[in-house]
């Protein structure tokens, strides 16, 4: 049975200066998923768009409108996706300091 992180005794990180730190672009698995949900809602906003106004406007004009309402839809759903990663971010930021800080204190209770 492997070691449990917590356990072990981590280093002191000094506070971010001059702009750095923690960022959603950083963030592996968040980065990717506001990549993956803003495509979706592109292609799901011309998709719609496209096909609900093709019998109306015709082949071209259905294509203008499916690519305006496409980059709209990446646009809004992926600020979205921003503000939501940031705060889901900010919350396992907090999780892991708090079972940090827990692992700490039943570390010094034994010493």
């Amino acid at each position: 049975m492997a070691a449990d992180p917590l356990e072990q005794p981590t280093e002191v990180l000094e506070p971010a200066r001059g702009g750095e730190g923690i960022t959603l672009a950083a963030h592996p698995r968040f980065s990717a998923a506001v990549r993956k949900v803003r495509g979706i809602a592109g292609l799901a906003g011309f998709a719609i768009a496209a096909w609900t106004s093709y019998h109306a406007h015709g082949f071209a004009g259905a294509l203008l409108r499916g690519v305006v309402v496409g980059v709209v839809c990446q646009f809004l759903v992926g600020l979205v996706a921003v503000l939501a990663g940031r705060h889901l971010v900010a919350a396992e930021l907090h999780a892991h300091h708090q079972r940090a800080l827990e692992a700490n204190q039943r570390r010094q209770g034994r010493g």
